[in-house]
């Protein structure tokens, strides 16, 4: 009899995870180098991303699906794997938000916004490349507490930057519309990221 292929999820988990990190830097590098006029090529790249992280949690339900024994329970598999999708997808409705909404320029406060979400998607990366020894592992706990640590930095910022906006006489009211959007949306995104670390500290919870 032929070897039987063995699907591995935490493998799908580190390669999606990177995806968030790499979508993340891919925000940084659109606001730093913003023009509006090249905004559709870096949202159709930002897309191109979230869509292959899409088919490889496609391909992880096909598996899961059809294999009888799972590394842990079916339930986590499935719910951190649409965490780390939520984590792609808020990441691109950020720049989503700031194309439809038109904004003329970017806020040195979204530019740290979303330093924060990257350093956030890099921590939960380095969570999920740790997931697989859970059982053993000397800083998976850490990991997962700074992603914790960032969402809170993250509400903070949130706060301060809508807080910049509404004292800020010059910016035309539209324009101060547009932005307490976007920072709400860019506020998802490290929700998104404690989510998923949610999940995996859960899974060390029942399985230790």
């Amino acid at each position: 009899m032929g070897k039987q292929n063995h699907y591995d999820y935490f493998i799908s988990f580190e390669k999606i995870a990177a995806k968030g990190s790499e979508i993340a830097r891919m925000l940084i590098r659109s606001f730093e180098e913003f023009q509006q006029e090249t905004l559709p090529d870096h949202l159709a790249a930002m897309h191109q991303l979230e869509h292959e992280a899409d088919l490889m949690g496609h391909e992880m339900m096909h598996h899961l699906a059809r294999d009888f024994i799972t590394p842990i329970e079916r339930d986590d598999l499935i719910q951190l794997a649409n965490e780390l999708d939520e984590v792609i997808d808020a990441i691109e409705d950020v720049l989503m938000r700031v194309y439809m909404y038109n904004v003329p320029s970017i806020l040195p406060d979204a530019v740290s916004f979303a330093k924060t979400i990257l350093h956030c998607a890099e921590i939960l990366e380095q969570s999920v490349q740790e997931f697989s020894q859970f059982k053993k592992s000397k800083t998976l706990t850490g990991l997962l507490i700074e992603v914790n640590r960032l969402e809170e930095e993250g509400d903070k910022l949130y706060t301060e930057a809508v807080r910049a906006l509404y004292s800020n006489p010059s910016l035309p009211p539209l324009e101060v519309m547009g932005w307490t959007e976007i920072y709400h949306r860019m506020e998802r995104c490290c929700d998104n990221c404690e989510h998923a670390a949610d999940v995996m500290e859960r899974v060390i919870m029942n399985n230790t």
